[in-house]
């Protein structure tokens, strides 16, 4: 009925695009959404799970929908309403599954009226030069309480070096099938030994949704220097801290998506600077994206 009513023209020919998750996931379904329609879709996104759900697997940390308060210019058109957006999710309904690597071009081929569910496999170009095109920092959409944390990285950047260590807590604190194992306290002593080992003056600072856990864990064994525990921002802003991530030049990485999403985010004059992945996340997932990366283990 649904194929019908769209060859009749009684229903418009649309490619539904559900967002869900943290700002980086965000950035990935709108990259989707750019990639069908370099393809000639009709793009809409449908961002009811921000208002049904809106909460990490273990429902302790909000997740907000905050890609338009770090990239405001991006056209993100939204369908969250009436019934056209209904009875796509009726008749058009395709759930897709990251752990299917068919799914990796498949989802590209699929042709309109298509209701996109779950996660996609990432296109060949998807991070590379598609992501630079489309998300460009912006520092002065921060809000005020962010500014000294600004400061003070762009301090060390500039007199220094800086590096951003994001460790990924929550419902990652324990294995998930798409992250392994989580980042051990072992690890950030070994990744950030291997950053300074390249500038014994590097400023870290960390970035957590558990940062007491991180003071406790994680900054008696880093040893001497400068750490800092960037705290202003909970779960419900997390976009300020991959603004805030991305203005530093090395970046250690933990699981997800943000340490990686924030070193994508460097300006030209900070990419030289070193990427370093734990060790579930395989350089082969990451090759070419960095222009240094290295695989820490601990």
């Amino acid at each position: 009925m649904g194929r019908l009513l769209v060859d009749m023209r009684m229903l418009p020919r649309r490619s539904y695009v559900k967002v869900d998750g943290g700002i980086c996931s965000q950035m990935h379904f709108y990259l989707v959404g750019r990639i069908l329609a370099r393809r000639g879709h009709e793009v809409r996104f449908d961002t009811t799970w921000y208002r049904d759900a809106g909460m990490d697997n273990d429902g302790r940390f909000c997740r907000n929908f905050d890609i338009l308060k770090a990239f405001p210019d991006l056209d993100f058109p939204i369908d969250n309403t009436g019934l056209i957006r209904w009875l796509y999710t009726k008749a058009f309904y395709r759930r897709n599954d990251y752990y299917d690597t068919a799914a990796k071009t498949d989802w590209q081929q699929v042709s309109v009226p298509v209701f996109f569910d779950g996660y996609f496999r990432d296109s060949d170009d998807m991070y590379c030069k598609l992501f630079d095109e489309t998300f460009v920092v912006d520092t002065s959409v921060l809000p005020e309480d962010n500014l000294v944390v600004l400061s003070a990285i762009d301090a060390a950047t500039r007199n220094a070096d800086s590096c951003a260590v994001h460790i990924r807590r929550g419902d990652l604190a324990r294995y998930e099938k798409a992250y392994g194992e989580p980042a051990t306290a072992e690890y950030f002593k070994a990744a950030t030994a291997a950053v300074r080992a390249e500038n014994p003056d590097v400023r870290f600072f960390l970035f957590s949704d558990e940062p007491d856990w991180c003071r406790s864990h994680v900054v008696p064994l880093l040893g001497d220097g400068e750490v800092t525990v960037v705290d202003v921002n909970g779960s419900d802003r997390g976009w300020c801290d991959l603004i805030l991530m991305s203005r530093c030049r090395h970046h250690v990485t933990s699981q997800g998506s943000m340490g990686k999403y924030a070193a994508l985010l460097r300006t030209p004059a900070l990419r030289d600077g070193l990427v370093v992945l734990p060790p579930n996340a395989t350089s082969s997932e990451w090759t070419a994206r960095f222009a240094r990366e290295i695989a820490v283990s601990g």
